[in-house]
């Protein structure tokens, strides 16, 4: 699937990402990474790039850096 994924992506000039924030039902916090794009036939794609515990406070500078960290880890740059 990852190979796949990336395929997609790689002749892409734009993709669309979108960050949220879940808890589930043991109160347990995931922060995730959505892309979304039209690929080369034109039809729309949305894939679900990134998970990760997020463990801080909701604050906007600890989800703006933990976003940055996600970017890197899952290297899209």
């Amino acid at each position: 699937m990852k190979e796949f994924v990336r395929c997609e992506l790689a002749c892409l000039p734009h993709a669309y990402l979108t960050l949220d924030l879940r808890t589930n039902r043991i109160a347990a916090n995931f922060q995730g990474i959505t892309i979304y794009f039209f690929n080369t036939k034109w039809k729309f794609r949305v894939f679900v790039r990134a998970t990760d515990l997020f463990l801080d406070k909701h604050s906007a500078c600890i989800i703006a850096k933990s976003y940055g960290n996600l970017i890197e880890k899952f290297k899209l740059t």
